[in-house]
Parts: C-alpha cells; structure tokens; sequence
C-alpha cells in the first residue's frame, strides 16, 4: 500500500504511547539465557538450552542469510502449544557446519493462565463473516451498500497466541485477512480476533478504485520524459518474451496486466502486441504504463541481487501487475499483486519507478513479517517501501536525488515526500516523538520517521548499498507482525552489526529523529 496521497487506512485502535517489545512485562532476553561457545544440531536442543518446556514451546525455520562463509543468520517463529506467538521471533546463527551456535537473540514471553480452548468451536464462515462485519463498520468513504462474506477473495486465516505488549498477558486470537475486490471498492482488511470473535485490533487499507523482445516504446510522461525503449544504440531492451511476431510483457517473475481504464481487475488481460509495432498505451500524459512497469519491476529484482542479497519473495512465483487501473489516483499492493492507477488531473499514471520499488517492497514484507496491521507497523512497513522505491533510482543513477517520486505530479509541489525533510510536505512527521499527532487518524505519516534515518545515515558516510543491505536483512530476520518504531530501529542495527558494518552512524541518525538505542543489545548476535 501507498501511504498519504495514494491510502488512507482505518485502525481500530491506537496507542500514542511508543511500543517497546523489551518493556513488555514478563519478558526474557534469549541472549542472556545461553552462553557462547554452545553448538545445537537441531531447534529442538536450543529450545531445550532456552529452559523451554518441550511440550509446550517449539520454534520453527523462518528465512535465512548467509553473512559470510562462517556465519548465517536465521529468523525463528515461536510457537506455543503449536500456536504461533505473534510478534516474538527469535533470532539464531549458524557456522559452517550448518550447525546452530549460542548466538541467539530475541525475546520470549512469559504465557501463563492461558485458556487454549477459547475459540476452539470457531468455524471458518465465522470468521470470515467477522472480517466482513469489520469491513461494513469500518467503510471509508465510499457507500457501497453491506459487504458479504461471500464478496471477501483471498481469505485466510490463523490461530495464534497474542500477547499485549503493555500488559504482558497472552490469549488465543484469530488472525484474518482477506481481499474485497468488487467494482468501484477495493479493501484488504486485516484483523485481530479473540475466541469470541471479539475485536482485538485491525486495519482495513483503502484502495480508492521485428520479432525481438525488445520492442520500440516511449517511457516517462509529458513533464518528464522517460526512457526509450527498443533495440537500438541508446535505448533499453525491456526484454520481453516473444512467440513468432507477438511481444508479450511476461517474464519468469513479473506479467504485466492491463485493465484497459477499468475498475474491475478480473477483466485485465496479459498485454500482448505486435513486436515491430511495439507499444502504445499513452493516457493521461502517461507514455507507456505498461512499458514501465515491466521494465522497473525487473529493475527493482535486480537492487535486491546485487544490493538486498535476497530475492526470495520473487522467485517463488509470477507477481501480477496491473496497469492502466481506471482513472484513479493510487497504486497499492493487495498482498497478492500490484497494482498502478491512471492518476487523475493532479497526478500523472503512477507507473513510475519509484512507486514500482515502493509496491514490490510491500510485497517483501508480506512474504516475511505480514506487517502493516497497527500505527506504528504501517509507519514502518510505508518507509521500508519507500526505501525501496528510492533504491531504484539509486541503482540506475549515481547522482539521485533525495525527493520521493518526484516524476508523479503534475503541481508545483515537486515530489510526493522528502526523505531529508519529511515535514516539508506539512504533513509527515520525521521524529517519533510527533507520532501521537497523526497515529489516530493517518499513522502512515509516520513514514518520515524512518526515511529521514534513511537519509542521514547515507548522509553520515554509510553508503547507499549497505544501509539498503541492512534495512532488507532486519526485515527478513529481525522484523515480525507487531513491529513498532524501536523494534524496527534495533533490527536494523543487529543487521548492519551482522553485515560488519560500524553501526555508529546508525546509532547517531536513529539518535535525531528521536529513537534511543542505548537499550539495543548485540549480544547473541556476534
């Protein structure tokens, strides 16, 4: 999802007070509970070397990340009475034989009184007309009448501990999320609820409605032209797959779908045309949506080889994007695929490269940590898909500058958001002591929290590349459902400090946009 311009989203509730996972009562640091030195073949041995009863607690092999020959660094899902324990992972290392050391950080909880049958008579229909009652009663602006179980696509959902990280106590809840994808309304609801079916917590996100493989288009739009596409000298392949005379937008990763200025995406089909006449889909002072998105979203898989070091949710299955979406100002991942609108009179198509890093990005934490779900989640997950998107420009140009989409609007405001001065756009906060002012109505502008660190870390000498690195291994290791402003600072910190980075400059730039470290410890990380 896209925040500000692009999403207004809906949280049931929301805490002005910022989280702290280490502040939870009852908790225990894991680095503390084993000494270095100790080597476990198996989960099981470090559950045991955790003083965990084995009856009740288990871990489970989240994503991993070789740091180096000698040392891997793995995400590990802890479960209790086979539930999964939202929000809490741990994190474990592994050497060269493939072996588990004493290098384990993280936090458990202390569960205790924990009814297990709550919600044990609780059927699938339920639920699903549960997410569909927390849909109708949180209907944002749009009237289109109730909304059914039936009209709820992609529904899942699990059975899982939660504990409040203000109280320290545990229950038995449901997770459910779902798609609404019906003309003219476009929902992903996610919510919390206990075994009553009870409310807990949710959020539902807006979405306001010659034969060669390389083809002649124009990319770009009329206030700023793009690139040129075709075979010739100076211009770039986009690489497509070719059957006899007929280009199509389809690689092993990524099939562009064009819904032809529609609202209803089930009618989009593959774009298919005549390689020598190449493509023409101009709208709206766009030059070639479909061309962009193509090419910028391969882009995009290649920052994360070369930068991000993992591409794991990419090359699991074909991402879906859809292009020419009516004529609405917005683009927005609905945990299934992407999808950029036509803009509007204020906006050009959002099919522009950084808004492509910014969606794929939310598809990385949706394959890792599910986030987005609270304030300061969404505040976290909206920067980490900005910085995606700016990773693109970085990645073709050297001398980028420090504007967040800058290419999109039509006004004499010149960018979307600023990474060096996040409140330029009088909106976004860029200290996480200014997050009760939005975090009732609008926590996605919390983003400027993390994309001015972003910024005065590249500025403080760390390059581009190497923040990037960190930030997308605290994701995949270190980041969980629940993750807040300090839990996502201190992961990225354990990231850089994995990677040998001097984490300095990582300290003093989350220091200034008011996030304290003193409490990170990297111990079990060495």
């Amino acid at each position: 999802m896209i925040a500000l311009l692009f999403v207004l989203g809906v949280a049931s509730q929301a805490s002005a007070c910022l989280q702290r996972i280490d502040h939870t009562p009852g908790v225990q640091d894991a680095s503390k509970l084993i000494g270095p030195g100790q080597n476990f073949n198996d989960v099981e041995q470090i559950v045991e070397a955790l003083g965990l009863n084995s009856d009740d607690w288990s871990l489970e092999e989240g994503p991993r990340r070789q740091i180096k020959y000698d040392l891997t660094r793995q995400r590990l899902n802890l479960y209790y009475e086979g539930l999964r324990v939202r929000g809490f992972t741990l994190q474990a290392s592994l050497n060269s034989d493939e072996e588990y050391t004493g290098a384990v950080s993280g936090f458990l909880p202390t569960i205790s009184s924990l009814d297990l049958s709550a919600g044990a008579g609780v059927r699938r229909r339920d639920l699903k007309q549960a997410l569909a009652q927390y849909v109708n009663d949180n209907n944002v602006r749009i009237n289109q009448g109730d909304i059914d179980s039936k009209d709820l696509r992609h529904f899942s959902f699990e059975r899982q501990i939660y504990v409040d990280f203000s109280t320290g106590k545990a229950s038995v809840v449901f997770f459910a999320k779902a798609l609404v994808n019906i003309p003219n309304y476009i929902r992903s609801p996610r919510a919390l609820f206990d075994g009553n079916l009870n409310l807990i917590k949710g959020r539902v996100s807006v979405r306001s409605k010659g034969s060669s493989g390389c083809p002649n288009a124009l990319g770009g739009n009329l206030q700023f032209p793009g690139l040129t596409y075709g075979p010739g000298a100076g211009e770039t392949c986009l690489n497509t797959k070719v059957r006899g005379d007929t280009c199509i937008l389809h690689s092993k990763r990524f099939v562009v779908k064009d819904v032809k200025e529609k609202i209803d995406r089930r009618e989009a089909e593959i774009v298919k045309f005549n390689c020598e006449d190449g493509l023409n889909d101009t709208y709206n002072g766009g030059y070639s949506s479909n061309a962009d998105t193509f090419y910028y979203a391969q882009v995009f898989y290649d920052v994360l080889k070369s930068w991000g070091k993992d591409t794991s949710p990419f090359d699991e299955k074909t991402t879906t994007l859809y292009t020419h979406y009516a004529k609405h100002p917005n683009a927005f991942w609905d945990g299934v695929a992407a999808t950029f609108g036509n803009g509007d009179e204020v906006v050009f198509p959002y099919a522009v490269k950084e808004i492509i890093g910014h969606e794929l990005g939310h598809a990385i934490t949706e394959d890792s940590c599910n986030m987005a779900f609270d304030g300061e989640s969404v505040a976290v997950d909206e920067a980490f898909a900005d910085i995606c998107g700016k990773a693109v420009s970085a990645y073709l140009d050297p001398n980028f500058n420090w504007k967040f989409a800058d290419n999109l609007i039509r006004s004499a405001r010149d960018a979307l958001r600023y990474f060096d001065d996040p409140t330029k756009d009088g909106r976004t906060i860029a200290n996480v002591n200014d997050f009760q002012k939005v975090v009732a109505d609008h926590p996605a502008l919390g983003v400027g929290v993390f994309d001015k660190f972003f910024y005065l870390v590249n500025d403080a000498g760390v390059p581009f590349q190497s923040a990037f690195e960190a930030v997308v291994l605290a994701n995949r290791i270190y980041w969980h459902g629940e993750t807040g402003f300090y839990d996502g600072a201190c992961g990225v910190l354990r990231a850089a400090n994995d990677l040998g980075q001097d984490v300095t400059p990582y300290k003093s730039s989350f220091l200034q946009v008011g996030i304290d470290l003193s409490f990170c410890c990297l111990d079990g990380t060495a």
